[in-house]
């Protein structure tokens, strides 16, 4: 599958989800294809599940591309979940390089539950 998101609409919360391998080019096109997502759901909040990666083979210069890209509605909050070293490691890339136009408005967390928490809703 590699990429897919999920609206709830209860938390007006898009859930992002990436699997298997991830590469620079399902990465972009998964990017392009939430960007849309966001501007057609105007969630409050975006979950970027990595938990299901088994293979990061994403380039820095694409994670930190896309953290300069375009940028997030000034209310949205992004919280990567991402449970393992590397995809932690990347997710923290994308935060750090993220700072200057989104701020604390993105955090990495290592679970689910901890998505959730942080953004003070029930799964």
């Amino acid at each position: 599958m590699g990429h897919s998101y999920e609206f709830i609409e209860a938390h007006r919360l898009l859930h992002i989800r990436y699997d298997g391998v991830l590469t620079d080019a399902l990465l972009v096109s998964g990017y392009l294809e939430d960007q849309d997502a966001i501007k057609e759901l105007a969630p409050r909040a975006v979950i970027i599940d990595l938990s299901q990666v088994t293979k990061f083979a994403v380039q820095f210069e694409t994670n930190v591309g896309l953290a300069a890209g375009p940028s997030f509605p000034e209310s949205l909050r992004l919280v990567f979940v991402a449970p393992g070293d590397v995809q932690f490691g990347m997710a923290r890339m994308f935060e750090i390089a993220a700072d200057a136009t989104l701020g604390s408005r993105v955090s990495v967390v290592r679970t689910p539950e901890e998505a959730y928490a942080s953004l003070e809703l029930s799964p």
